[in-house]
């Protein structure tokens, strides 16, 4: 065995020893968000910090920094994808190095005791009771930004440990390319008449809710072996092993599309961490060298697949067995009704269409929060303000407003963009895909997704999680990552719908 490959084998083993603290972490943080006793949180979030801290000084260590810098002299020994795989983890090495061990322990204990808070300020709709606790977050991300360093905007400090190589001012450039996007949502909502909406509310118990759910997954790949999916405030899903890739939704009982979208939105996720390549298993930070790719992947399976008139042709008859009401509903008006475009609160619950606008008030108020130009206090009446200019309604209060998302009480600024990046990533590999497998849209009515799977397995999940987003997008769709595959799709998709033809740029 050359040095290099021994070098390499040493470091396999170093992250290891971190990823066996960090799978116990998320394994804790999986319970703390699904079946922990309410009492438990304080003790939890104590218990929590103290091993994710571990996992960290492990990566973080002296003898991991040591391994990187001989590997340095020989990694052109390594092979293609073990030099991928030794780039993402000095790069993340160098950044986390620089987090001071006590920092990180403090900000660990902070957001896992946030969470819990969160929770119950969502359940009271009550802003003023997380209030304190997102000051301390963001009191600590400030403090994080500066640890990182920055030349233009404290933003680009954070931004890195989301969607790497991305700067504020690109996702700007990004934003101003998609203004369109407020003129095909205007066209489209002032078109009559609508869908009817009504279709999606009713009586639908949990119960069948899942068992849809688990059919749902089971038909487009996800690997109930090796995961599971269970009930949270908020769906999301959580890596807490190896082979150990767990989903959770959220049922409403009268309205069955919220956790069935959001279970193929986590099954997008959940079938990319289980199609990694056996290398990766055992490097716990991987959540992703771009969470955009990432999310391309969510979005993908729950819009471009789960909402396509192909993936109904095949599921609505299992569908109106569970429901038998929708026996008498026509395909079409269904298809219509899951399509809807219309101004929501929720962003979990927003169309395909006005999605992107939510993200772009999520960026404009992080930005405006981590630069002090707005005060956590001033928050909720802030957020309700700039919902009334983008989308011309105001939440009815703070649950579905200002406190409807959980990323904040973990302290995750900068990801949010990574949703936006996601639709554009997956509109372009979508794109991609259909030109490579032209029966793909016959392979959905019958029920086979085994082959786009499968073609997502060897062009992006076996090493996405360790590839620059730039240059994965490039490498599979021979171009760079570009907004107008996904306008085109959301014009030929909701003209269709609509009866429409929107206006060239």
């Amino acid at each position: 065995m050359s040095n290099a490959q021994q070098l390499f084998q040493q470091l396999q083993e170093q992250l290891k020893k971190s990823a066996k603290f960090g799978y116990a972490a998320s394994l804790m943080a999986w319970d703390h968000k699904t079946y922990m006793p309410d009492g438990g949180a304080d003790g939890r979030a104590e218990a929590l910090a103290a091993v994710e801290t571990e996992s960290f000084k492990i990566f973080t260590s002296d003898s991991t920094g040591e391994i990187l810098d001989k590997l340095s002299a020989v990694s052109s020994d390594l092979n293609s994808t073990q030099r991928l795989f030794y780039d993402r983890v000095k790069a993340m090495y160098g950044r986390q190095k620089k987090i001071p061990a006590d920092f990180f322990e403090s900000f660990s204990l902070i957001k896992s005791k946030a969470q819990t808070i969160w929770v119950l300020a969502k359940q009271s709709s009550d802003f003023k009771i997380f209030q304190s606790s997102l000051e301390e977050i963001y009191s600590f991300v400030r403090q994080l930004a500066e640890i990182q360093g920055y030349q233009e905007s404290p933003y680009d400090a954070l931004l890195p440990d989301y969607e790497p190589g991305m700067t504020t001012k690109q996702l700007k450039k990004i934003i101003k390319e998609l203004d369109q996007l407020k003129v095909i949502v205007k066209t489209i909502l002032e078109k009559s008449p609508k869908p009817n909406e009504h279709l999606v509310h009713g009586y639908f118990p949990e119960e069948e809710q899942k068992k849809l759910c688990l059919m749902a997954l089971e038909a487009v790949g996800y690997d109930l072996k090796t995961g599971r999916l269970d009930r949270s405030e908020h769906p999301f899903t959580i890596t807490v092993g190896p082979d150990d890739v767990r989903l959770t939704t959220n049922f409403r009982a009268w309205n069955w599309t919220p956790s069935f979208f959001a279970t193929l939105h986590e099954a997008g996720h959940g079938m990319y961490d289980q199609g990694k390549d056996k290398l990766l298993k055992w490097l716990y930070q991987d959540s992703g060298y771009s969470l955009g790719i990432h999310e391309s992947q969510s979005r993908m399976w729950e819009n471009m697949v789960g909402r396509s008139l192909s993936f109904w042709k095949f599921f609505y008859p299992k569908f109106q067995n569970s429901f038998p009401y929708y026996s008498q509903i026509p395909l079409s008006d269904f298809y219509a009704a899951i399509n809807l475009v219309k101004a929501s609160p929720i962003r979990t619950q927003a169309d395909e269409v006005t999605y992107n606008l939510h993200i772009m008030l999520r960026f404009e108020i992080e930005e405006a929060l981590l630069n002090k130009k707005l005060e956590v206090k001033d928050l909720p009446s802030f957020w309700n303000q700039k919902m009334k200019e983008y989308f011309n309604i105001v939440p009815q209060n703070d649950a579905e407003g200002v406190l409807q998302d959980i990323h904040w009480s973990g302290g995750m600024v900068g990801y949010f963009p990574t949703y936006m990046l996601g639709n554009l990533y997956a509109a372009q590999l979508f794109e991609a895909a259909g030109k490579e497998l032209p029966s793909m849209e016959r392979d959905f009515e019958n029920g086979n997704f085994k082959n786009l799977l499968g073609w997502l397995r060897e062009k992006v999940h076996h090493f996405g999680l360790v590839e620059e987003a730039p240059r994965l997008i490039h490498r599979v769709t021979g171009r760079e990552p570009s907004s107008e595959p996904w306008l085109e799709y959301i014009k030929n998709k909701f003209g269709q719908i609509y009866n429409l033809t929107f206006n060239p740029d």
